[in-house]
């Protein structure tokens, strides 16, 4: 009895170790888990520094030629669940260059809060391609 279940033993934990290396070299490598594939975008991305009661937001998109690029970002704040928007910006860019925006909000009261960027892509013809919305990690003050 006692050698059976030295057995099962020994078979579960061989299993434990075996069966996650094995699953982990099925799974994709993910460099950067904001990124994604787009048509008619290269990169996205949204950060936010917080230094004192001063925000700062930064979104910056890579583009593709021939492409037009229309931004919106906006500083969040956390309220219990939910995010409520402080304030928005606007950009707009074409081609390769896309968009760099950065812009800042003082006055901040205490709380948490997060950049949300949402993009818009339009072809030369002015026909919708794709959209995305991103968001930045979230910090406090």
């Amino acid at each position: 009895m006692k050698k059976l279940i030295s057995i099962v033993v020994i078979t579960i934990l061989l299993f434990s170790i075996i069966v996650p290396t094995y699953a982990e070299e099925l799974e994709p490598p993910v460099d950067d888990p904001i990124f994604e594939e787009f048509q008619g975008m290269r990169t996205v991305t949204a950060s936010l520094e917080i230094s004192g009661s001063i925000a700062t937001c930064h979104s910056k998109l890579t583009g593709k030629s021939s492409y037009s690029y229309f931004l919106t970002m906006s500083l969040q704040r956390q309220n219990g669940s939910s995010w409520s928007t402080v304030i928005s910006w606007t950009g707009s860019g074409t081609g390769i260059n896309g968009i760099d925006i950065i812009k800042t909000k003082s006055g901040l009261s205490s709380g948490t809060y997060r950049c949300k960027v949402y993009v818009s892509v339009y072809d030369s013809n002015d026909q919708f391609i794709e959209s995305t919305t991103v968001y930045s990690r979230s910090s406090s003050c």
